[in-house]
């Protein structure tokens, strides 16, 4: 049988099978529909990944966590103990559903699912880096320390917490025995005690006005330093909030 023969019995088949009611056409604009919707639920779920990772990015910035293996192997135990782990989950979650809904086009359609898989969490990750180093999770923290964030603002004030033993400050004194920092919502005041374990810049690197940010224990308004770092990008956040302090 030729390839002509072929085709014209497959047509043959379909015209029959329409004709037997096995086939029921179906109009034009249900097919629009769904693709609109599809388009609709990839844009709404890519929109949702990027402002995951972007708010766990700014999170980690403005609370100092990321910046926390820079003080070497030894510290990484609390950097993942500070992971906002339900966030990573969810936008773990979300990513695989855009996943399952790209491979739907015909431009990941026949792709090996670890290359497109790879595809979103690239452009999910780059993407939220982007955006949170926009001012817009600032505002939102800031509307949500006001009352003016009704529905997310709840969980800016929960991730908004600084972990117990890392903390941002500012250096407002300098003397023999460690430094003062000013940091929280308040302008709390916390002493910073260094010994002779304490990792810690050159002395002369730190002056007064700079933005540390310190490991260790808060007991009371004191902080017993296990290192202090100067990273060149932190900056200050007034808003965070400092959770009561260890008795």
């Amino acid at each position: 049988m030729t390839d002509e023969q072929k085709i014209q019995s497959m047509k043959d088949g379909v015209l029959k099978a329409i004709e037997d009611g096995q086939v029921k056409m179906r109009p034009k604009w249900l097919f629009a529909t769904r693709t609109a919707m599809m388009v609709l639920g990839v844009v709404l779920i890519a929109l949702t990944v990027l402002y995951l990772v972007s708010f766990i990015v700014f999170i980690l910035r403005q609370t100092g966590v990321l910046f926390v293996p820079a003080f070497g192997p030894q510290d990484f135990g609390i950097f993942f103990a500070s992971l906002p782990w339900l966030l990573i989950a969810l936008a773990s979650i979300f990513m695989l559903l855009l996943e399952i809904l790209i491979k739907r086009y015909a431009f990941a359609y026949g792709r090996p699912f670890l290359y497109s898989a790879l595809g979103v969490i690239f452009l999910g990750i780059i993407g939220g880096i982007v955006i949170g180093e926009t001012p817009l999770h600032e505002r939102f923290f800031d509307e949500a320390e006001n009352g003016q964030l009704p529905f997310a603002g709840m969980m800016y004030q929960h991730y908004g917490r600084q972990p117990s033993n890392v903390t941002v400050g500012v250096i407002t004194q300098i003397d023999n025995n460690g430094y003062r920092v000013e940091c929280g919502s308040n302008d709390e005041m916390f002493s910073v005690v260094v010994g002779p374990q304490t990792q810690i810049p050159p002395a002369e690197s730190l002056k007064v006005g700079d933005t540390i940010l310190i490991l260790g224990p808060r007991q009371g308004n004191i902080i017993v330093a296990q290192a202090i770092g100067k990273p060149a990008v932190l900056r200050p956040r007034q808003s965070l909030i400092l959770p009561p302090p260890s008795r």
